[in-house]
């Protein structure tokens, strides 16, 4: 499990209490979510109170399974986020009531619930049990078991972009909260944390500082470098190294056959799924047949090709391989693998054994 560096947000006074009082705070992380609640997760402990905290986990769709996974997806879906508030999937209509006090303290016990294993019962505040809640409880513990699932189509639904922040917290409940992370971008700022002596000293300076960007296969994906008050030029996106590398033609048609594929689906431009068809373009120029791809890698979730990349390694060419093996899968035009690697020039194979790799 990734750790992360001590950011901090904050936490606005506003705040909901649920039926086994536990408050919630509302806060705004400068995404497209704009306010939401903060969810807390222990509900036999104390409230935390206003201000700001400290984030010490983020959950991620790539790197977090089971009960991790599942405390992002229940988020997702719970209300003041997008799940609940568009009823995607149906699980509103299917796991809450549509009181929305009612269905805040469904979401805030069956994130308590996967939180602590999902007991059959739990403590929560004053002396009382979880099972006391009667209907808010049960359905609480049927959200938490149907997000488990890592396969379900309800897991499927959440964006890869949308990820979750825990802060632990000293003599208080632990605390969760959403949001959205900007695609195909980094920037940064640097700041003293000696102002008194770095402040109008002329002898200290940011500018021209340069910092080295690497993605998670470890390899370098730009620069940033600063300027005098600390802040830095933006990270070249995947789009930029698509056409850096490639061209311009492969580039328009990575995106035209990604859109026609998952018919613009959010969670289809991430870095893994472009560049592993930039890839495959690439390596099979016209010799693909995007009726086929289109059809053939169309049925696979985006989750599910990202977990199989992930499971064979190899970064963005374990994309590509995925993508191809379900393009070979059944068809009696596959194409060699062996292109993936420069060994063999693209043209259809009947029967060709590399399909079936």
């Amino acid at each position: 499990m990734p750790c992360v560096p001590r950011w901090r947000f904050h936490i606005f006074p506003n705040q909901r209490r649920s039926p086994c009082y536990s408050n919630s705070r509302k806060c705004d992380l400068g995404d497209d979510l704009g306010s939401r609640y903060s969810y807390c997760v222990q509900p036999s402990k104390a409230s935390p109170g206003t201000g700001t905290v400290t984030v010490d986990k983020v959950v991620t769709d790539e790197n977090d399974t089971g009960k991790w996974n599942a405390l992002r997806n229940v988020v997702y879906y719970s209300p003041s986020y997008p799940g609940y508030d568009n009823n995607v999937k149906n699980v509103k209509d299917n796991y809450y009531t549509g009181n929305f006090s009612k269905d805040w303290g469904i979401a805030h016990l069956a994130l308590s619930y996967i939180y602590a294993g999902r007991p059959s019962d739990m403590a929560t505040w004053g002396g009382t049990h979880a099972s006391d809640l009667g209907e808010v409880w049960t359905k609480a513990k049927k959200l938490g078991d149907a997000l488990w699932k890592a396969d379900s189509s309800k897991d499927d639904a959440v964006p890869d972009s949308f990820k979750v922040f825990i802060c632990y917290m000293s003599g208080v409940q632990d605390m969760i909260v959403g949001y959205l992370e900007a695609p195909g971008y980094l920037t940064m700022k640097k700041v003293s944390n000696r102002k008194s002596i770095t402040e109008d000293n002329d002898c200290y300076s940011y500018k021209g500082a340069v910092y080295t960007v690497y993605d998670s296969d470890g390899k370098k994906a730009g620069t940033l470098t600063l300027k005098a008050d600390g802040t830095s030029n933006t990270a070249i996106t995947a789009l930029e190294r698509i056409y850096d590398k490639y061209g311009r033609d492969v580039l328009d048609s990575t995106i035209r056959l990604d859109v026609s594929t998952w018919e613009g689906e959010k969670n289809s431009f991430s870095r893994g799924i472009l560049t592993g068809i930039a890839i495959i373009i690439n390596a099979y120029g016209d010799s693909i047949n995007e009726d086929i791809f289109m059809d053939k890698v169309g049925q696979i979730s985006v989750k599910q090709i990202v977990r199989t990349a992930k499971e064979r390694g190899g970064g963005s060419r374990g994309f590509a391989e995925t993508m191809m093996l379900a393009y070979n899968s059944k068809n009696k035009y596959r194409l060699s693998m062996r292109k993936l690697y420069g060994k063999k020039s693209a043209k259809y194979e009947s029967g060709d054994d590399d399909g079936d790799e």
